[in-house]
């Protein structure tokens, strides 16, 4: 939430108008303060007791079904990657989609309601945590990723406002996409859970594609037919969480015979 609030308040603070220097200076002086914030955490990281990994290592050893085999693992770590992929490349191009929209947004009013996208998204973390007590975790990733298509399909073919809107509300349905896709596909594990994990975590390398070919897509054809990208992966995503569910079913008929 904070980024764009800088963005707007610093970066696009002077205008086109102002002398190249002085918008130099004034992105220069942000950079600064982030690097000493960075310079302090890490200070913060280093002096902070961790865990000694060494004693999980022996368990680690000892696997069962290599995880290429796990269709739910296998499947997540796509869902996963493709997620971050949509995520970052969505950010990256949302000041550039709300200034040719058609509704005259300058770049600073357009961070301003970046910003606000990021309040939605946190504001999705908290009802997902409400929701997910009343329902299962793959039938919220099945609701959040289908709003996320039907969006995403109005940001793609419409403009204005309403076009906007619909591109600041998929945030609020992104927001419980990571943790939960990152849950249920090391869900039952066990020792192989680490390793999994580590995978898992790797797959966030998808947000170094997405704002590459988003870019092609914006230069050759357009802003708003970039986003069928994202589109594709709220697709996967939801066809994930259509599989786990049907595996879950599974499961319960086995368990009954």
């Amino acid at each position: 939430m904070v980024g764009p609030l800088i963005g707007g308040a610093f970066f696009f603070k002077l205008g086109n108008s102002a002398p190249s220097g002085a918008q130099h200076d004034m992105v220069m002086q942000v950079y600064a303060w982030i690097a000493a914030f960075v310079a302090l955490l890490a200070l913060a990281i280093a002096r902070t007791p961790m865990p000694d990994a060494g004693r999980y290592e022996a368990a680690a050893r000892e696997v069962g079904r290599p995880l290429i085999r796990n269709g739910r693992f296998v499947f997540g770590v796509l869902a996963q990657f493709l997620y971050v992929a949509a995520q970052v490349g969505i950010g990256a191009f949302f000041i550039n989609y709300a200034m040719e929209s058609g509704m005259r947004l300058n770049a600073q009013s357009a961070a301003w309601l970046l910003s606000l996208a990021m309040m939605l998204f946190m504001a999705g973390r908290f009802v997902g945590t409400f929701a997910i007590g009343r329902l299962s975790a793959g039938r919220l990733l099945m609701l959040f990723a289908f709003a996320d298509i039907l969006l995403s399909l109005v940001v793609v073919t419409m403009s204005g406002a309403i076009a906007v809107g619909a591109l600041t509300l998929m945030f609020f349905f992104m927001s419980i996409m990571f943790p939960t896709i990152f849950s249920l596909a090391i869900k039952g594990l066990e020792r192989q859970t680490k390793r999994a994990s580590s995978i898992l975590a790797m797959s966030v390398s998808g947000g170094a594609v997405y704002p590459y070919l988003m870019g092609y897509v914006s230069d050759h054809y357009g802003t708003p037919l970039a986003y069928a990208i994202p589109l594709a992966s709220f697709i996967v995503i939801f066809l994930y969480s259509v599989y786990l569910e049907k595996e879950k079913t599974a499961q319960v008929v086995v368990g009954s015979i």
